[in-house]
């Protein structure tokens, strides 16, 4: 959680508010920014081919929160936020945030026929820690980067999700009032 002008908010990092330099794992102190943007680049770089479109930092109504970046694709939609706390302090906290998450997800997207199975959630660690590659936190995948990109692309029974519907509900549904667009990736560049 970060401080500006005495308002706790853990949006303040989506803003580019709080980009200082934090310890990593090993001591060595790396930008957080720059880390967000690697991770970033190792999520779409394992989406290529995939067909998956990312929206990143989705505001989710009633949470006050964000989606660091919101995979949709014919299969599965996938909610993956960042830890931004070294060590996997505050973990818990952010599963039961991304659980609540996907639950409205399910709620916006289930009118165009999303099913509320077919929306998933990852928490994906920032930086490089001495844990497994991947887990889970009860419904929650906690996985690195490469993970959360297996998640998003993984297959799924049933019928296709129609990403331009589900993106078009994610434009106009969520974000915070005034937002104009959403910042989207195509890793296939199409």
């Amino acid at each position: 959680m970060e401080r500006l002008g005495g308002v706790d908010s853990e949006s303040l990092p989506l803003l580019g508010v709080a980009d200082e330099a934090r310890p990593r794992g090993d001591g060595e102190p790396v930008a957080r920014a720059e880390a967000f943007a690697r991770i970033e680049r190792r999520i779409e770089r394992g989406l290529r081919g995939s067909g998956v479109i990312v929206v990143h930092d989705v505001h989710v109504p009633a949470t006050a929160t964000a989606i660091d970046h919101l995979c949709i694709g014919e299969n599965a939609i996938t909610a993956i936020d960042v830890e931004r706390a070294p060590g996997g302090d505050g973990r818990a906290a952010l599963v039961g945030r991304l659980m609540r998450e996907t639950e409205i997800l399910a709620a916006v997207l289930g009118p165009v026929g999303v099913d509320a199975e077919r929306i998933r959630g990852g928490v994906c660690r920032l930086g490089r820690l001495p844990v497994p590659r991947s887990g889970r936190s009860g419904a929650i995948a906690v996985c690195d980067a490469r993970g959360a990109a297996k998640l998003a692309r993984r297959a799924a029974e049933g019928r296709r999700i129609d990403v331009q519907t589900v993106l078009a509900v994610v434009r106009h549904k969520l974000g915070h009032e005034g937002q104009r667009s959403h910042r989207i990736t195509r890793p296939d560049g199409f």
